[in-house]
């Protein structure tokens, strides 16, 4: 935080912070409330990572707009109609053919990527009679994963989680030997010697799942599943809304048909508070562990350590490690041993390994589907986006890293820049530009001439070295942002350079201008629309419209 501003703030619970002082390319502008407190950011054209990088790093885009998300049929006349040009689709379409049918209009295209995280149910391991691994892989054993793949809203369908971490290539080494051990005797080397065991697959058994409920002392009578005291067993499941309902529900199906009493309880205001506490006995929401961001398998299984537990027992909040209060002295065993080892050493590899199957012998958390989103961009003003061979950014709009799927975009009526950089080591990728030219790989010290987007991507990974300015010719024009609707529009009125006006409106529209500003041609302002929704996700809706000239504005409001 900027000290010069903080540090004369005597109350910190009533500072407004307006306007927010930051460090990136863009400023906060300001807020229009009547449009789901829409809030607008500007381009820092002084922006000190231009000194830093060079003036490649500086996006084109003018504005970012941020906007609250509308209902489903508008959000997708505005995709098809290029007023919107990024939103994610799984998070705003209640139906895949929305989706499908979406792709049929020309500039619509889809992003597909998944997620580090799938999505998981977390079940309470200090929550009779969950704190059996007996009775946690008995329900495993239930869930149908077929049908759980069935009903997430993702286009192309998505697929069973193998395993509690992203289906990428990049992990696909401790994927593999995770599967491979599946049903093998394996031997691990504990503090009291060596212990052999075998872990299941992640499979519909019942017949599995009925043993292991025996094993307990479960029993099994006209239909009904009995805890060892002979009351009924029941399971409520809990659920974080949005997307993650269907899939609790197909849980509660399933369970019920097998014998154990179930219903789902979707969203509610104690969610995550019952959480921290303990106080309920499961929760369905992502799979995330710090394991796809670092690729070292430590910080997969770091967060389950019996300290955690210890120091925040069930009934009081917990501020460290994951709530379902895992206690396994021989994975405490693990933790403790590779804390401060080297990742790469042949000896962390393998308690990494023994790491991995005794969490999945716990199994804390039980796997459900890849989390695949499907981010809707539009190519009507903007060329750039993410595709599977121009990978070169992460898309997602809620993560810090969108910042770079903004550098990279490029207006389609503009001629495209090229940035002449130098390489500062070897960079294994190959991916298809804007200009319908392949790149890659590239060799430490090769000077390439790159397209403007795919030069600061490299510019600001720290693999490349701007040498020229990027080449442009540039004029100045007089614009005026932004026209905006409300919530209960269809569009976003836009206009192209040549002041030509399109419109369209269901209910009242409420016209904003802004003080006049001279950009550079061509004129563009980013809209990025944050949801308005019921779960806890943080997401973003990305909307980029022309700038409006001031002229084409007031025909605009003549012609209503």
């Amino acid at each position: 935080m900027p000290e010069h501003i903080w540090k004369n703030v005597t109350n910190p619970l009533n500072y407004t912070n307006n306007p927010p002082v930051t460090l990136g390319p863009y400023v906060f502008w300001k807020v229009i409330p009547q449009y789901n407190n829409m809030y607008i950011l500007v381009r820092n054209d002084s922006w000190w990572g231009v000194d830093v990088w060079g003036p490649a790093v500086l996006p084109a885009p003018k504005y970012i707009v941020f906007m609250g998300q509308s209902t489903p049929d508008v959000q997708f006349q505005n995709w098809i109609n290029g007023y919107q040009d990024y939103m994610v689709a799984t998070d705003v379409f209640p139906a895949i053919s929305l989706v499908e049918n979406g792709l049929k209009y020309p500039g619509t295209r889809l992003l597909v990527f998944y997620d580090p995280c799938p999505r998981g149910l977390w079940l309470n391991t200090q929550w009779y009679p969950l704190n059996y691994s007996q009775v946690r892989w008995a329900i495993a054993h239930i869930i149908n994963y077929t049908v759980e793949a069935s009903v997430f809203p993702s286009f192309p369908q998505t697929e069973p989680a193998k395993m509690p971490w992203a289906d990428w290539p990049s992990l696909s080494y401790w994927t593999n030997w995770l599967i491979s051990n599946y049903s093998a005797n394996y031997c691990l080397q504990g503090p009291d010697g060596t212990v052999c065991g075998k872990i299941y697959e992640l499979s519909t058994n019942w017949t599995l799942a009925a043993e292991l409920l025996e094993s307990v002392g479960f029993t099994y009578k006209n239909g009904v599943w009995y805890l060892p005291n002979g009351t009924p067993f029941t399971l409520p499941i809990y659920d974080a809304g949005g997307y993650h309902t269907p899939l609790a529900l197909a849980i509660v199906e399933a369970l019920n048909k097998f014998g154990i009493k179930s219903y789902d309880v979707s969203s509610p205001p104690y969610f995550w508070t019952a959480q921290s506490y303990g106080t309920i006995p499961d929760a369905l929401y992502w799979l995330c562990t710090g394991f796809p961001w670092t690729f070292d398998p430590y910080y997969f299984y770091n967060e389950f350590w019996g300290v955690y537990s210890r120091e925040y027992p069930v009934g009081t909040y917990m501020y460290a490690g994951e709530w379902v209060r895992l206690e396994d002295p021989l994975l405490d065993y693990y933790i403790n041993l590779t804390r401060y080892m080297s990742p790469t050493s042949p000896e962390t590899i393998q308690l990494y390994k023994d790491a991995i199957f005794e969490w999945w012998k716990d199994l804390p958390a039980i796997p459900l589907v890849q989390t695949i989103y499907d981010a809707a961009v539009s190519t009507k003003y903007w060329v750039g986006w993410p595709t599977p061979d121009h990978f070169i950014s992460w898309p997602p709009d809620w993560w810090t890293e969108f910042f770079t799927t903004i550098v990279a975009v490029h207006s389609a009526s503009a001629p495209i820049r090229y940035v002449l950089v130098k390489f500062t080591q070897d960079v294994n990728v190959t991916f298809h530009s804007i200009d319908g030219q392949w790149y890659g790989p590239f060799k430490a010290g090769e000077e390439v001439w790159l397209p403007r987007g795919e030069a600061a991507i490299f510019i600001l990974q720290g693999q490349a070295v701007e040498l020229t300015p990027p080449t442009t010719s540039t004029s100045t024009v007089t614009t005026t942002a932004v026209t905006t609707t409300t919530a209960t529009t269809t569009a976003v009125t836009t206009t192209t350079a040549t002041a030509t006006v399109t419109s369209a409106t269901t209910a009242t529209t409420t016209v904003t201008t802004t003080a006049t500003t001279t950009v550079t041609v061509p004129p563009t302002t980013v809209t990025v629309t944050k949801p308005v929704i019921s779960t806890a996700l943080v997401v973003g809706i990305v909307v980029i419209v022309v700038v409006v000239a001031a002229v084409a504005a007031l025909i605009a409001l003549r012609r209503r």
